[in-house]
């Protein structure tokens, strides 16, 4: 079904200035993030740690859409190759922190 959601996951619609919208458009791939998205959830986790909070890093990974519209569920190879994206995905975003707070 289109739109279905995993468990534990939650869209929440965010309203934004048109402006700011296309200026992080225009710099998204400048910022080596391929979707807005990801950079809006990188945004908030990193105004989140900043602030004091704990947010591990898998909160700030987009749910699985594994299986969602794509016919049968996902192969255990298939869970496997996503499980080894996410471990690259935590590790270039602990790349990118520490660059960026240059530590």
């Amino acid at each position: 079904m289109a739109y279905k959601r995993s468990v534990g996951q939650r869209m929440i619609p965010v309203m934004m200035t048109s402006e700011l919208v296309e200026h992080i458009d225009k710099h998204l791939t400048g910022l080596n993030y391929s979707d807005r998205a990801k950079f809006i959830r990188d945004a908030i986790g990193e105004k989140l740690k900043a602030m004091g909070f704990q947010v591990p890093d898998e909160w700030l990974l987009a749910p699985s859409r594994l299986g969602k519209g794509q016919g049968p569920s996902a192969s255990a190879a298939s869970r496997a190759a996503l499980t080894d994206a996410k471990t690259s995905i935590l590790k270039e975003a602990k790349r990118r922190q520490s660059k960026t707070t240059g530590s």
